[in-house]
C-alpha cells in the first residue's frame, strides 16, 4: 500500500491494534531520543526550557500522555500529530498543542505551552511517526520531513548532524538510504554512493528517501514496479512531489548497484514497466472527447508520439471511453512498423520512431474517436494498408467534396503543427520519414501482412512549403578575439592538467578540493593558488594577462584510481574536447567518441611533423569508414593527456568497450572509448561539455574588457524560460521581477554554442583555403556543406562595405570601373563587352532588332528539329525585357522557364540553352567562358582519380561528382560548338561572304579587327591570357585560376625580395588584379619583353639577377 496523497498521513490499522501500535511507537521514540542525545540517565521529571529541552516528548510521555487513559490514542490523535509536525516553525495553536500532549490547554505549570519546547516535541513526534510507519500502522505521506538535529558552535556554525533516529534501530531501506552523506566532500559508508555527484547523491537524499516513505517500503522485497507506477500516475494527476520527475529511475538504479541480482527492480526493468504503463495513462484525459465535449483534433494532437511509438502501442489494448477493439486494429501496423524499423539500420532511430509515434497517433488516436463520432460512415477503418485508402485517409484532393470522411494525414498534420508549434523543417520531416514507411510497405507488399498492391500515396505537393536555407544560424565567435578565447581554454585546459597531478600525487587533499563542487560556478586563483598551485596567464597582442577569477570548469568527481584509492579528482572531458573542437572543426560527437587505441596510430613520433598530423577519426555523420583529418599537432597532445588521465582510473567499466551512441545497431560497432566518464565506460554527458562552454564564454566576456577588447556580447544571465534573443524578453523579465523573491536562480545563455566551434573554424579559415580543401582534409565535410557553415565576419563585412564605397567613389571619379586597372587611360582594350550599354550590339538592338540579328551574326543553338529558339522570341517580343549578359542576350530575363529548367536538369544552364541567343561580339566572352569551364572539369576528373589513390569518397560523394563532371562535359561541349560556329560567322563577316548591308554598326569583333588564337600551350602563357581575360571579364574567372592568380602573386612578391609580404596568411580580395598591377608595375620599372617575363615567372631567381638592359632616351651618365 502506498501512500500518494499530498500532505496526509494513511492510517492502516485501527481500534485496539492502533492503540497499541500508538504506546509502543510513544514508547520507542522516547527511546531513540534519549539514545541520540545521551540522555539515558536523566530524571525525566527534571527536564524544563532550561534544562535538558530535547527530551521533552520522553518527559511528556511518560508524564502525560501514557499516564491517561489510551483510549484516546487513537485514528485522531495520530492525525493531530501529523498536523502539530506539519507546522515546521513558529507557535501552534494552544489547542493542538493540548491535544498532542494530553495537557490541558489552561495548565500554567512547567509542562504547559511554552515556545521553547515546540522544536523538541516536532522531532519527537516525527520519531514518533516514524515508529508508527514501522510498525505499518501507518504510512507518512511524500511529504514528510526526516527529523534531524545539529550540534551547533560559535555564531551558530553546524557542528555535526545528529540522527534522532539511531539508524541501527531503523529498517534496512530506511537504515540504508539514510546512511548517504549528500555533502560534497562527505565520506560514504556504502561504496555505491560514490557512483552519483553530488547533485545526485543530494537528490537521493531529497527524493529517493521520500519516496521510500510514501511507498511504504521498509525491506527490499517490498519494493515492486507496481506502486511506482501508482506513485508516478498519481504524481502526474495531482503533482503531490512538487516535481515532475519523482527520482524512480534513479532510485532503481541505486536499488540495483546495491543488491545487484537481488534487487526486485533494475533501471532497464523500469523503463520496460513505463513502456508498458505510458499509453494507457497518456489516453486517460481523453475519456471527454465522446459527445463532443472536448475538441478531438485538440486533444489528440497533444498526445506524446512516444507514448503511440510500436513498442508502446502494443501494450495499449483499449481506448477510454469506447468499445473499440484497439489490439485487433493495430495489430497489424505495429507488426509492419517492427518490421521496418528492425530492417533499416540506422545510427539514430529516435526520428524515425517519432514519426511512427505521430502516425500512429492519427491512426488510433483520432481516427477510433472520429468514427464513434460519426456511426454512419461508409469508409472501413484502416487497420491495415491495404484499407489505407489514399483519397480518404491520405490527402484530399477535392473529388469527395459533400461526402462525410475524417481529416486526410495531411491536413491533420497541417492543423497539429501550429498545435505543436512545429517549425517547418520538423513538419516535413515527420511526413518525410512517413513517406519511407509507405516506401518500405509498397516495396514488400507481397510479403507483408494486408499490404498487397499498396502503393507510396504521399507526393511533393504534400509537402509543407519550406524556404531554402541559406546557410547555418550559429553564430561564431567573432574572428578578432577567436584566437584569445583559443588561448583562454588552453589556458585553463592546462591548469586542470596541473590540477589533476596534484591530487593524484597527493599534495591536494579531497579536503583542499572544498569549494571545487558543481554548484561553485567561480574561482578566485588567488585565494585558492595553494591547491592550484599558480595563476593561470594568457598572452594577447604582446602582453601577459593573469586570470584570477575563473569559471569552475573542473568536474570534480570521485574515481578509483589505480594506486587503489577511491578520490575526488577533476575530469577534463569538457575542456578537452571543446580545444579539439575550436582546433578542427569537428564535430563534438565524433570527438567525444573517439577511440583510445586508435586516435595517433597514424602520428610518426620519430620522423613526423611536430607542427601537423593525421588524427585517426573512428566515426562519423556521413562517412561509412574512418576518416584521417590533418590536424594541429597541438591536437595530438591535448588528446593525449586526455588518455594519459583515463589510464589513472582503475574503475571496471573503463576496460569495456561500448556501441557507439549506445546503439548495438551501429555501423561503427563497440569502441573503447577515449572520454570514458562513467562507471561503465560510456563517454561523458553533452549537458557536461555544453555547461562547461558556457562557463568559459561568460569567464571570456569577464576577461574582454581587461584585453581592452570592446562591444563584444556574448552572454546573458537570464532566468529560466527566457532565451539569449527571445522576443518577448522584456515582458518575460518584468513578470520574474514582480514575484519579488529573495533567490534570483539566474543561467547562462547565448547564441553561440559549442556548435558554434565548427562554425567558427570553416568561417574564419575559408578566406584562406579553397572550400573543397576544408572539408576534405579538415571538417570531414562536401564542398557544398563547407559553404553551408560559412558565416562572414560583421567586422570584416562592415570594413569590406567600406572598401567598397571607397573605391566605387574612386571610380567614378575615373568615369568608369574597370578604367582604374587600365596600365594607361584610354588605350584600345583588346576584348568586347557585348553586354555594354553603349556597345554596338546594345545600340543596334535598341535600334532595329531583326537587322542587328543578321549583321552580327546571331545565332541560337538547338539539339530539337522543330523547336522555338532564343531568335524567334526575340524577334516575337522586340527584345522587350531581355537581358544582355557577356556571353548572351536572354530573351527571359535570366528567369529560365519551367520547360528549360527540366530539359536541362538544371537553373542557369546558359551553355546548351536554345534560347540563348549568342553574337560574334560574344566570342572573346566565349573563349573565357571555355576556359573557366575546362579548368573547373579538370580539377573535378583530378578528384575523381584520385579516389583510387589516398583520397576516400563515399559512394554518394563519388556520385555527386560523377554528375558535376557530366553536367561540366555537357557544357563544355555546347560552348565549344556555339564558338565554332561564331568563328565561321565572324570569318564570313569579315572577308565579305556576308553581302547584308550595314544599316547598323558593325560587330566590334570586325571594327578592330580582332581574331581568335589558339589555346595557348604554356602553362606561364596561359596564365597571362587568363589574367588578360579576368580584367575584362572577372565574373569569368574559376575558383582553379584564382588560385593560380594568387601563387602568381606571390611568386612575384618573392621575385622582388618582398619575402614577408609572399608568406602573409591574409587572403586577396582580386587576386587578379594585384597580379596584373604588380606585373605592370615590374614591366615599367625594368623595361622587361614578354620574353624577360617568362623567364623570371619561370625561374626561382630574384630580379636583381636579371640584367638592366639598354637605355634608349637618356645617356649612361645620367642613369
Amino acid at each position: 500500500m502506498i501512500n500518494a496523497t499530498k500532505g496526509e498521513v494513511v492510517i492502516i490499522q485501527s481500534g485496539k491494534d492502533l492503540q497499541r501500535s500508538v504506546v509502543a511507537a510513544l514508547q520507542e521514540a522516547s527511546s531513540w531520543i534519549l539514545q541520540s542525545y545521551g540522555l539515558q540517565d536523566i530524571a525525566l521529571n527534571t527536564v524544563s526550557t532550561k534544562t535538558h529541552f530535547n527530551a521533552a516528548l520522553p518527559a511528556f510521555a511518560q508524564q502525560f500522555i501514557l499516564k491517561q487513559d489510551i483510549g484516546d490514542l487513537n485514528e485522531r490523535y495520530v492525525k493531530d500529530v501529523f498536523d502539530f509536525i506539519s507546522i515546521e516553525t513558529g507557535h501552534c495553536s494552544p489547542t493542538l498543542y493540548a491535544a498532542v500532549t494530553r495537557i490541558p490547554a489552561d495548565d500554567g505549570g512547567i509542562k504547559g505551552y511554552r515556545k521553547t519546547y515546540l522544536p523538541p516535541l516536532r522531532r519527537g513526534f516525527s520519531a514518533f511517526l516514524i515508529s508508527l510507519h514501522i510498525r505499518r500502522a501507518i504510512i507518512l505521506p511524500f511529504s514528510f520531513k526526516w527529523p534531524l538535529s545539529f550540534d551547533l558552535g560559535y555564531k551558530g556554525a553546524i557542528l555535526a548532524k545528529r540522527e534522532v533516529c539511531p539508524l541501527e534501530h531503523l529498517p534496512e531501506l530506511f537504515r540504508f538510504i539514510r546512511s548517504l552523506n549528500c555533502l560534497e566532500d562527505g565520506e560514504q559508508s556504502e561504496k555505491v554512493f560514490e557512483a552519483y555527484t553530488t547533485k545526485q547523491r543530494e537528490r537521493l537524499v531529497w527524493m529517493g528517501q521520500r519516496l521510500i516513505v510514501a511507498g511504504g517500503w521498509l525491506e527490499l522485497t517490498d519494493v515492486n514496479y507496481g506502486d511506482m507506477l501508482s506513485l508516478k500516475a498519481a504524481n502526474d494527476e495531482t503533482g503531490f512531489s512538487g516535481n515532475s520527475d519523482l527520482g524512480l529511475l534513479m532510485l532503481a538504479d541505486l536499488f540495483e548497484r546495491k543488491y545487484g541480482s537481488a534487487s526486485p527492480v533494475t533501471a532497464a526493468g523500469w523503463r520496460a514497466a513505463l513502456d508498458k504503463a505510458r499509453p494507457q495513462r497518456n489516453f486517460i484525459g481523453l475519456e471527454g472527447l465522446i459527445g463532443g465535449r472536448r475538441n478531438l483534433l485538440e486533444e489528440t494532437a497533444k498526445l506524446n508520439p512516444a507514448d503511440m511509438a510500436p513498442n508502446a502501442l502494443e501494450y495499449l489494448t483499449s481506448l477510454p471511453g469506447l468499445e473499440f477493439d484497439l489490439k485487433a486494429n493495430s495489430e497489424t501496423w505495429i507488426r509492419i512498423q517492427h518490421t521496418f524499423l528492425r530492417k533499416i539500420r540506422l545510427e539514430s532511430k529516435k526520428q524515425r520512431i517519432a514519426a511512427l509515434g505521430y502516425l500512429n497517433i492519427y491512426l488510433f488516436g483520432y481516427l477510433p474517436y472520429w468514427y464513434a463520432e460519426n456511426p454512419g460512415v461508409t469508409f472501413e477503418f484502416p487497420s491495415a494498408p491495404d484499407k489505407l485508402l489514399s483519397a480518404v485517409f491520405i490527402s484530399d484532393l477535392g473529388l469527395m467534396e459533400g461526402q462525410l470522411r475524417p481529416l486526410p494525414i495531411v491536413e491533420f498534420f497541417d492543423k497539429m503543427a501550429p498545435i505543436r508549434k512545429w517549425e517547418v523543417t520538423t513538419h516535413y520531416a515527420v511526413l518525410k520519414q512517413i513517406e519511407k514507411l509507405f516506401e518500405f510497405i509498397e516495396r514488400h507488399n507481397e510479403a507483408l501482412p494486408n499490404s498487397k498492391g499498396f502503393r507510396q500515396p504521399l507526393f511533393a505537393y504534400d509537402y509543407p512549403a519550406q524556404s531554402r536555407s541559406t546557410g547555418t544560424t550559429k553564430r561564431p565567435i567573432p574572428r578578432r578575439i577567436f584566437k584569445f578565447y583559443v588561448s583562454y581554454v588552453e589556458a585553463l585546459a592546462t591548469l586542470s592538467s596541473v590540477l589533476t597531478q596534484r591530487v593524484v600525487s597527493g599534495v591536494v587533499s579531497n579536503d583542499g578540493l572544498k569549494g571545487f563542487g558543481t554548484s561553485q560556478t567561480t574561482i578566485d586563483c588567488l585565494e585558492r593558488q595553494d591547491v592550484l598551485g599558480f595563476v593561470p596567464i594568457v598572452f594577447y597582442q604582446g602582453k601577459m594577462y593573469p586570470l584570477r577569477h575563473i569559471p569552475n570548469i573542473f568536474n570534480i568527481d570521485s574515481k578509483r584510481l589505480k594506486n587503489g584509492h577511491v578520490s575526488k579528482v577533476p575530469h577534463p572531458h569538457a575542456i578537452h574536447q571543446i580545444l579539439v573542437s575550436l582546433y578542427t572543426g569537428l564535430r563534438h560527437n565524433h570527438i567525444q567518441w573517439l577511440d583510445n587505441a586508435t586516435f595517433d596510430q597514424l602520428v610518426d613520433d620519430e620522423h613526423g611533423s611536430r607542427e601537423f598530423a593525421e588524427l585517426h577519426v573512428n566515426t562519423d555523420k556521413t562517412k561509412t569508414k574512418p576518416w584521417t583529418p590533418y590536424v594541429n599537432f597541438k591536437v595530438i597532445e591535448v588528446l593525449r593527456q586526455q588518455r594519459d588521465w583515463r589510464a589513472l582510473i582503475d574503475e571496471r567499466g573503463f576496460e569495456s568497450r561500448i556501441y557507439y551512441n549506445n546503439n548495438p545497431e551501429s555501423k561503427w560497432g563497440d569502441i573503447l572509448p577515449l572520454f570514458s566518464h562513467h562507471l561503465d565506460g560510456r563517454p561523458h554527458s553533452d549537458e557536461m561539455y555544453q555547461t562547461c562552454w558556457m562557463r568559459l564564454l561568460n569567464g571570456l566576456q569577464g576577461e574582454l574588457g581587461t584585453v581592452g577588447e570592446h562591444g563584444f556580447k556574448l552572454t546573458r544571465l537570464l532566468p529560466k524560460g527566457v532565451a539569449y534573443n527571445d522576443p518577448d524578453m522584456d515582458k518575460k523579465l518584468h513578470t520574474y521581477g514582480s514575484i519579488q523573491t529573495r533567490i534570483c536562480d539566474l543561467s547562462i545563455k547565448s547564441d553561440i554554442t559549442p556548435h558554434s566551434a565548427r562554425v567558427s573554424v570553416i568561417s574564419h579559415s575559408i578566406g584562406i583555403l579553397p572550400a573543397d580543401l576544408i572539408g576534405r582534409h579538415w571538417t570531414g565535410q562536401t564542398e557544398a556543406t563547407v559553404y553551408h557553415y560559412v558565416v562572414p565576419d560583421k567586422e570584416e563585412i562592415f570594413a569590406e562595405q567600406r572598401r567598397q564605397q571607397l573605391a566605387i567613389r574612386q571610380m567614378g571619379y575615373e568615369k568608369g570601373y574597370e578604367a582604374m586597372l587600365r596600365a594607361s587611360p584610354g588605350r584600345s582594350d583588346a576584348h568586347i563587352k557585348a553586354d555594354d550599354i553603349n556597345s554596338n550590339l546594345s545600340k543596334g538592338l535598341r535600334t532595329n532588332v531583326d537587322e542587328t540579328l543578321s549583321a552580327f551574326g546571331c545565332i541560337s543553338l538547338s539539339f530539337t528539329e522543330g523547336g522555338k529558339t532564343g531568335m524567334d522570341v526575340l524577334k516575337d517580343t522586340r527584345g522587350v525585357g531581355a537581358i544582355e549578359n557577356k556571353t548572351e542576350i536572354c530573351p527571359y530575363a535570366n528567369q529560365c522557364p519551367p520547360n528549360v529548367v527540366t530539359e536541362l536538369k538544371g537553373w542557369r544552364r546558359c551553355g546548351p540553352c536554345s534560347f540563348a541567343v549568342r553574337s560574334v561580339d560574344h566570342l572573346p566572352a566565349i573563349t573565357a567562358k571555355i576556359r573557366q569551364v575546362l579548368e573547373g572539369l579538370v580539377e573535378i576528373e583530378s578528384r575523381i582519380m584520385a579516389v583510387d589513390g589516398e583520397e576516400d569518397l563515399t559512394a554518394d560523394e563519388l556520385d555527386s561528382l560523377e554528375q558535376t563532371r557530366d553536367t561540366l562535359a555537357e557544357d563544355l561541349a555546347a560552348w565549344q560548338m556555339a564558338a565554332e560556329v561564331l568563328e565561321v560567322m565572324r570569318q564570313r563577316i569579315a572577308t565579305g561572304e556576308s553581302t547584308k548591308s550595314w544599316h547598323v554598326q558593325k560587330p566590334e569583333i570586325i571594327e578592330k579587327d580582332l581574331r581568335r588564337a589558339l589555346f595557348p600551350t604554356d602553362s606561364t602563357e596561359y596564365v597571362l591570357a587568363r589574367l588578360q581575360e579576368s580584367e575584362t571579364f572577372p565574373i569569368l574567372e574559376s575558383p582553379q585560376i584564382r588560385a593560380r592568380f594568387d601563387l602568381l602573386r606571390r611568386q612575384l612578391l618573392v621575385n622582388t625580395g618582398n619575402v614577408r609580404a609572399a608568406l602573409r596568411f591574409e587572403p586577396s580580395t582580386n587576386p587578379g588584379a594585384e597580379c596584373l598591377g604588380l606585373l605592370r608595375s615590374i614591366i615599367a620599372a625594368h623595361r622587361l619583353t614578354l620574353a624577360d617575363l617568362k623567364i623570371m615567372l619561370e625561374s626561382d631567381s630574384y630580379l636583381e639577377s636579371i640584367p638592366i638592359r639598354p637605355l634608349k632616351l637618356v645617356t649612361k651618365g645620367i642613369a
